[in-house]
C-alpha cells in the first residue's frame, strides 16, 4: 500500500526495480508454486532489449500512442505512472494500465 520497494527481511528497501525483481525470485529450496518448473527460472532474469524497446516506443509515440498510454495511466501516483506508461507503450497494450 506505501509503494515502496521492500525486500524479503521486510526491512530493505529497494530503489532499482530489476534488483527488486530478483529479491523476490523463488529460490531452488523454496516450495514450488506451480505443478511444473518453467523458465526464468532463479538462474537469472530475461532482461528486455533496451534497444528493441526504444525503437518500439518511438514508434508507437509518432502514432500519438503516448497520449493513449497517458490517459490509461491518469489514475496513478508519479512513479507507477511513469512504469505504466512504459509498459503501455512497450507492449503496445492499454489494457495493462487496469494491472496497476
Amino acid at each position: 500500500p506505501s509503494g515502496k520497494l521492500i525486500g524479503r527481511d521486510g526491512v530493505t528497501e529497494f530503489v532499482n526495480t530489476n534488483e527488486y525483481g530478483e529479491e523476490w525470485q523463488v529460490q531452488p529450496y523454496e516450495d514450488m508454486l506451480f505443478l511444473e518448473t518453467r523458465g526464468p527460472q532463479f538462474a537469472g532474469c530475461r532482461y528486455p532489449d533496451k534497444k528493441a524497446i526504444e525503437l518500439a516506443r518511438k514508434l508507437r509515440s509518432n502514432t500519438g500512442f503516448d497520449e493513449l498510454a497517458k490517459k490509461a495511466c491518469q489514475h496513478l501516483d508519479t512513479q507507477d505512472f511513469e512504469l505504466c506508461v512504459e509498459d503501455v507503450m512497450t507492449t503496445g497494450d492499454a489494457g495493462i494500465a487496469d494491472g496497476y
